[in-house]
């Protein structure tokens, strides 16, 4: 059963449900969770002694400071109070913004059922900033306790937001360690240590950052393998972890992300800025669906090979068999595929072939149905990026302000106005396409290989997209029951066109005259001076993440050198 937690906030006073009675008001937290008891437990971690006692004799005095300095940086200090006081912000600010916050009962319930005493993950997907603020808010409205969150430093650094942040458990870490081996120990004794003495759970992104193309990315086990070596090493008798998927109709960070794909950094992050998007709250966002997707054990899963890289792989692909595909997604996907300009009928009837062939394929996945309805909320959520003329015409609209975000790269000349005008929008669209395309990618390029007629033709396929789709199977497996549906395969293979046209022109590149060790940037310019980016499929040559997914994989495959990356 799916509930709409935002239909009980449009009834009933805010301010009653903020002050509710809450399981975590009465439980006394272990004085072993103070800050001066958390820092002593990680002083003391092997991992730290050891990190320690590898440096020179005079530095490690300044070191034991450091890892004073690194501990008051990161650790939270959560507070039921502020708790309640963020909720209630939350709750009005969500009304604004979504029509429905959407959340399957059964996978709650089975969280409310855990046992005391074992830790236990949450693993959401990461599409949008709003991901970890909708977790606590859905935990707080079902009575569940609230995770401790694993967040990045430019939030620490944002004036009031990062202590506000921090008192609703949010811990600081950085993205990048640098080789520091140091801060590197202490982090891993510091999430273990919350293992081993919160009976809160613990949350954090498997794929590390937001998703800008709207698909998984690789992830990053970092984390992941600290609570691994507990459970390994017989701290913990098991780890329960919960993958959680959480999927939008429109991401506040639309705009952003398109940019971004093109190399164009994102404004730094701070108070004033998040004050002067208040303009959002205008908008209209749609429709918010979240499914907790069960709870695994680790001890049922283990095995003496079970590394943190499998098991990270293995939560993405419970991520994405558990994904609500909207019917927005379906629409855009048809959209796409008639080059950006459809009539109304001909637009659902291909977005409804599109819906039943993936029901077909994947009955576990949840696919909502295509209709007049959908279409018409479509419309009115994606206003700025789709227009229906008078014909009922659907077609892109091209970005009003081209220019808006166009700050200047670090590592060179920004694109042309021109290429920006003809790219962005398509972009925007794509990042809607993409969340169907993990589900189709193996039987497309399993189809493509077989119209080439050459043998080795699948392996290299398989290979070469195994970083932009990381939930790929092996290139040998054998589907279950593969499609018969020649007009199916057509449309697979022309939804993955795209991505494909972007690897031709980068291996092009990469070939011609640019040297061995070429940049994504390099090959970005290249493709902007060879390639018409005003064809339908050509707009992904110009994104450097997939210019860079390109070179990392011809890297595996023994083709391109790590300075392409």
């Amino acid at each position: 059963m799916t509930e709409d937690i935002l239909a009980s906030r449009r009834s009933k006073g805010d301010l009653c449900w903020v002050l509710k009675s809450w399981n975590q008001d009465a439980g006394d937290f272990s004085p072993k969770l103070l800050p001066m008891s958390l820092l002593d437990c990680v002083k003391s971690d092997p991992g730290v002694v050891t990190a320690l006692a590898q440096l020179p004799a005079a530095e490690q005095c300044q070191a034991r400071d450091q890892i004073d300095a690194v501990f008051t940086e990161m650790h939270h200090n959560f507070s039921v109070g502020s708790v309640r006081r963020v909720g209630y912000s939350l709750a009005k600010i969500f009304k604004q913004l979504y029509d429905r916050i959407c959340v399957e009962r059964a996978g709650i319930e089975q969280v409310r059922a855990l046992p005391a005493g074992i830790p236990t993950l949450y693993l959401p997907t990461h599409r949008s900033y709003v991901d970890f603020l909708l977790v606590s808010y859905i935990c707080f409205h079902y009575g569940l306790p609230l995770p401790v969150i694993a967040a990045g430093m430019d939030f620490k650094s944002m004036l009031c937001v990062g202590d506000i942040l921090r008192s609703c458990g949010a811990f600081f870490i950085r993205r990048r360690l640098n080789g520091d081996r140091l801060y590197a120990a202490v982090l891993r004794a510091y999430v273990q240590a919350l293992a081993l003495n919160s009976p809160q759970p613990s949350e954090f992104f498997i794929e590390g950052t937001r998703s800008r193309s709207g698909k998984p990315l690789p992830p990053r086990t970092g984390l992941l393998s600290a609570y691994l070596e507990l459970f390994h090493t017989g701290r913990i008798p098991d780890l329960h972890i919960v993958p959680i998927s959480i999927s939008y109709e429109r991401v506040l960070e639309e705009n952003l992300y398109a940019y971004e794909m093109l190399g164009i950094p994102k404004p730094p992050e701070s108070t004033g800025r998040l004050v002067g998007a208040v303009s959002v709250l205008a908008e209209n966002y749609g429709a918010v669906h979240v499914r907790l997707l069960g709870v695994h054990s680790l001890r049922s899963a283990s095995g003496p090979d079970l590394r943190s890289c499998r098991l990270a792989t293995e939560v993405l692909r419970h991520q994405l068999a558990g994904a609500r595909l909207p019917a927005s997604c379906l629409l855009m996907a048809a959209l796409q595929l008639a080059g950006g300009r459809q009539q109304l009928p001909e637009l659902l009837q291909l977005a409804g072939f599109v819906g039943k062939q993936l029901t077909a394929a994947r009955p576990q996945l949840s696919v909502e149905d295509v209709t007049v309805d959908a279409a018409r909320r479509l419309f009115h959520v994606h206003h700025s990026l789709l227009r229906v003329s008078a014909g009922r015409v659907v077609e892109l609209q091209s970005p009003a302000r081209p220019a808006a975000r166009a700050r200047r790269p670090a590592d060179g000349p920004r694109l042309k106005e021109s290429t920006l005008a003809a790219v962005v929008s398509r972009i925007q669209l794509q990042f809607y396409v993409n969340p169907l395309l993990p589900h189709i990618a193996a039987e497309a390029l399993r189809g493509l290989a077989h119209q080439s007629g050459r043998p080795e033709a699948r392996r290299t396929l398989f290979e070469l997209m195994s970083v932009e789709f990381p939930t790929l199977e092996r290139w040998d497996a054998e589907p279950e029951s593969p499609s018969t549906d020649a007009r199916w395969q057509d449309v697979q293979a022309r939804l993955l066109r795209p991505f494909l046209e972007a690897y031709r022109t980068t291996i092009g590149a990469l070939l011609a005259s640019l040297p061995s060790s070429a940049s994504p940037a390099e090959v970005q310019l290249w493709a902007e001076q060879h390639v018409d980016v005003r064809r339908p499929a050509a707009h992904l040559c110009l994104c450097r993440d997939v210019i860079s997914n390109c070179c990392s994989a011809l890297v595996r495959l023994g083709a391109g050198t790590r300075a392409n990356r």
